[in-house]
């Protein structure tokens, strides 16, 4: 699920009903409260997802002026979980809306199918014809849906989306929701990526060079929780054709990054590491993962790399996903860094690269040189300068514990 932040889902506790089909997988299988992703966008969030390692281990990551091109490509020696499952014998598809992960930007390296693009629809459709086996190989799909991510989408027939659709659709010319409207043959959107006169409306909001009213903020914020209404009733059809084709198999649901609202007076994503743009959902359902349970243990995203290696016979690691439903802590820090688009570099919020380290229940966000606590209790020191090595000084090996098969 592209774009989606845990906290504005209702299997996570939000009080509106955005995610009853995630609650229902939740219940069906496993359901992780607490699962960081090490970047805050497409590109940094699947490449964890697909080898394991964080960006500024995979290269997969914006790079820093003036270097070119502006996007760090996946490293190549780097095995990626399609290529991994290839090897032992599996057949491998990725189906996408997000463009991103098109067979030529080099993200989905390994898998044997890949079609990327369109919309959530026709990705749907495309799965669809997928997920038949045509050998007797067993299947590691990728199914990539799209539609929390802007442009968010006017949905009629959701309350919280209905009382906003006069409002954008009459909004006088020069106004800011008129600049950031798309009027798709009566279907409307707000994207804050839109042009307000010579910049984009986010990032201009961001830079203090324009203001968005409450109701504005309160229209992008209530439009992306429709979306993700819009999102979650997809998942039925997904989880329907993979069962149908796959009774044996393992379904896991989470997503590459979340979304910034208006906090920390920011929209979107990619630009920063928030928790409103790193902790997102995790659920596997699947055998072996018992109905209902639910575990607190820290984890991320690319933890599920080892996880699904291990689950299928191909290697095994000193520690899984299993290890946490078990309750056993996840060795080796929380941790995500994200680094400024070059193109953005005037702002100065938006200037410099940041990182995350969390520890338990103490964290640290820093940035240039501001240090901003994720908890009551203060980090200490070594926490800071262990969050500012990520963006000065880049591991060049995972920390990632492994027994074998790498």
């Amino acid at each position: 699920m592209d774009t989606v932040r845990r906290d504005r889902l209702s299997t996570y506790g939000y009080e509106r009903h955005t995610s009853n089909q995630l609650t229902a997988v939740a219940e069906a299988g496993v359901l992780f409260r607490d699962t960081t992703v090490s970047g805050s966008w497409t590109w940094p969030g699947h490449a964890a997802l697909f080898t394991g390692e964080p960006p500024w281990v995979s290269g997969a990551r914006y790079n820093e002026a003036p270097a070119r091109p502006p996007i760090g490509q996946m490293r190549t020696d780097l095995p990626t979980l399609a290529e991994r499952f290839s090897e032992a014998g599996y057949r491998t598809a990725s189906v996408a809306t997000n463009h991103l992960l098109a067979e030529d930007l080099g993200l989905t390296r390994g898998f044997e199918s890949i079609h990327a693009g369109g919309n959530d629809t026709s990705t749907i459709a495309k799965f669809r014809e997928t997920a038949p086996s045509p050998d007797d190989r067993p299947t590691l799909m990728l199914l990539n849906l799209l539609s929390a991510h802007a442009p968010y989408e006017a949905v009629p027939g959701i309350p919280f989306a209905d009382e906003h659709i006069a409002t954008i659709r009459d909004a006088p010319e020069g106004s800011t929701l008129a600049a950031m409207r798309i009027d798709n043959e009566g279907s409307l959107s707000l994207d804050p990526g839109e042009q307000c006169g010579d910049f984009r409306c986010d990032l201009k909001w961001t830079g203090g060079a324009m203001e968005l009213t409450p109701s504005e903020l309160d229209a992008i914020s209530d439009l992306y929780d429709a979306n993700l209404v819009l999102l979650d009733s997809t998942m039925p059809d997904a989880i329907e054709i993979w069962t149908t084709h796959h009774p044996g198999g393992i379904v896991v649901v989470t997503s590459d990054h979340g979304e910034l609202l208006g906090e920390h007076r920011m929209l979107q994503h990619r630009f920063a590491i928030w928790p409103e743009l790193v902790e997102i959902p995790l659920a596997i359902v699947g055998p072996g993962f018992p109905a209902g349970t639910k575990t607190d243990v820290p984890v991320q995203v690319r933890d599920l790399y080892p996880t699904l290696l291990e689950e299928a016979g191909i290697a095994e690691f000193d520690w899984t996903l299993r290890d946490a439903m078990a309750g056993t802590p996840r060795p080796g820090p929380i941790q995500a860094a994200a680094w400024p688009d070059p193109a953005n570099a005037q702002l100065e919020a938006l200037s410099k690269p940041w990182a995350l380290h969390r520890e338990g229940d103490v964290g640290v966000i820093v940035t240039g040189d501001h240090v901003f606590q994720l908890t009551p209790a203060e980090a200490p020191a070594s926490m800071v300068e262990a969050a500012r090595a990520l963006l000065v000084d880049p591991a060049t090996t995972s920390l990632r514990s492994r027994r074998s098969g790498t």
